[in-house]
């Protein structure tokens, strides 16, 4: 997308989108949390809409994994 003086740009937000919300199997299983996967399919079909995409999610720290891995992994996971 061009830019052009006083553009302010666009920004696609992802937040928390991942498979721990989708039924059934999902360990935090939304009802009907598939439901969102067709849109944000949809929004990530034409990515030079967008000037910055951004996707964050939830890292929840288990008794198997250290916060140093957790972060470090939440990190290399949301620079798209």
């Amino acid at each position: 997308m061009a830019k052009h003086a006083g553009d302010e740009g666009r920004a696609l937000l992802l937040i928390d989108v991942q498979y721990d919300f989708l039924p059934p199997d999902g360990s935090l299983a939304v009802p009907d949390g598939w439901v969102i996967l067709p849109v944000v399919r949809n929004l990530l079909m034409n990515p030079g809409i967008y000037d910055l995409i951004i996707a964050t999610r939830v890292c929840r720290i288990l008794p198997s994994f250290t916060p140093l891995f957790c972060s470090l992994n939440s990190i290399e996971h949301a620079l798209l």
